[in-house]
């Protein structure tokens, strides 16, 4: 009974306390600095280089560039990544042309002109392009290889690469003058999207939902799949920046989803009934994020190295999880239970565990509301209540101890008394 007792006594200031003191939150894990493994430059191979003068800007030394076009076969997008996207010091590239002279680069624009020379007999072709970033800045960016991806509508393109010199040439009969970088190859990229708070309503309405007709089981058992199974990409994207814009902004964020639905099976059910009617509203889900990962998402317009991806399920729903969506930054795969809040986008089709053609939601998140895990305040009253019994027993049984202490004290002088009387009787 004593046992019991201290447990009661515990258990309750366990729970005083933990309405006293505020939860701890989860602290963000500081990021790891890569490790950027660059094959090593020969320098000496640069000195050569001179651009100090309108005379020098028009020769191409092709020492030099032949071994910084060999280098640059080595340089991977992981690369520049790594090393933080490092960009071209354009406004200060007259003074720091000499200290740059080398240095991994990686530059965004719209292709101006691209076209493949032979500039001595017998030489390889190279691939000279002029490009405009978006702020207007032109570079010259030459390779050995011609793009084996087209550039898309756009013409935008990635060009990473080395920093050779600042360079003249003439173009078209304009004579231009600007950085010239030399890298492997050209690839297709994205402008960079605006922020937006706010959802485009034109742009979703363009969005197509997955049906039963979207896919086909062929012969061979793979699946065919129409172009509105998978998730809308614009849509997605557009979804993630206005994700992006309100999720550190707590009063935007409640603002956005005040009036937001909690999703349920009898919800779940309407939505898949009438997709477009549902698209871009907010909605609140509960449950546990499952398979949450982070994908790589190479050239997008809002220059996310990573995107996350999950499942949310939940008991309330069944066999019925959705999909999730989310930035970068945002924890998707912390374990536990979840309030999360999020946009609904559209109904995506995949092949489930029998075999089958399954359609189901696509959500993108824009945050999460804190969980109260604190105790119901009736706990708090059945443990007042046992401890009151248990205190009750605990009496109880003490008198009841103490009255049998007394009977068997009472009981053992009797028998002594009688003992002592036989003895004198004998005697």
């Amino acid at each position: 009974m004593g046992a019991v007792l201290i447990m009661a006594i515990v258990l309750w200031i366990r729970l005083f306390t933990d309405q006293q003191h505020p939860k701890e939150s989860r602290a963000p894990q500081a990021p790891q600095d890569a490790l950027v493994s660059l094959p090593q430059l020969n320098t000496d191979a640069l000195a050569e280089i001179k651009d100090a003068t309108a005379a020098e800007r028009a020769i191409l030394e092709p020492e030099p560039f032949r071994v910084l076009a060999l280098h640059a076969q080595t340089l991977f997008p992981d690369h520049l990544e790594a090393l933080g996207e490092p960009a071209i010091p354009f406004a200060d590239i007259e003074e720091q042309s000499r200290a740059f002279r080398g240095k991994p680069v990686r530059l965004r624009g719209e292709l101006i002109d691209a076209r493949e020379i032979i500039r001595y007999p017998n030489s390889s072709p190279e691939y000279w392009c002029t490009i405009r970033t978006e702020k207007g800045e032109l570079f010259f960016f030459a390779s050995l290889r011609v793009p084996k991806n087209l550039f898309l509508s756009e013409n935008f393109v990635l060009a990473d690469g080395l920093y050779l010199k600042i360079y003249t040439q003439i173009l078209d009969g304009e004579r231009l003058t600007a950085p010239l970088v030399v890298g492997k190859a050209l690839a297709p990229s994205r402008r960079t999207a605006a922020p937006a708070r706010q959802l485009n309503r034109h742009l979703l309405a363009q969005v197509k939902d997955a049906h039963h007709g979207s896919g086909r089981k062929l012969s061979d058992g793979t699946w065919e799949w129409g172009e509105e199974a998978k998730p809308d990409e614009e849509a997605v994207w557009h979804m993630l920046n206005v994700a992006r814009e309100i999720e550190t902004n707590p009063a935007l964020l409640e603002s956005e989803f005040k009036d937001a639905q909690e999703i349920d099976i009898g919800l779940l059910k309407e939505i898949a009934k009438r997709p477009p009617l549902f698209r871009g509203q907010p909605f609140v889900l509960h449950g546990r994020v499952l398979k949450a990962r982070f994908h790589r998402k190479g050239e997008n317009p809002l220059r996310m190295a990573f995107v996350g991806d999950g499942f949310l399920g939940s008991t309330d729903l069944g066999r019925n999880p959705l999909h999730l969506f989310s930035t970068e930054n945002f924890p998707l795969d912390i374990e536990g239970p979840r309030e999360l809040l999020a946009w609904f986008l559209e109904l995506e089709a995949w092949e489930d565990g029998d075999g089958d053609l399954r359609l189901g939601p696509v959500f993108v998140v824009a945050g999460e509301r804190d969980i109260d895990f604190q105790t119901p305040a009736f706990v708090g009253q059945i443990v007042i209540s046992f401890l009151g019994i248990a205190i009750v027993l605990a009496g109880v049984i003490a008198w009841l101890a103490r009255r049998d202490k007394l009977r068997s004290e009472l009981a053992a002088r009797r028998l002594l008394e009688r003992r002592q009387k036989r003895r004198g009787n004998i005697t």
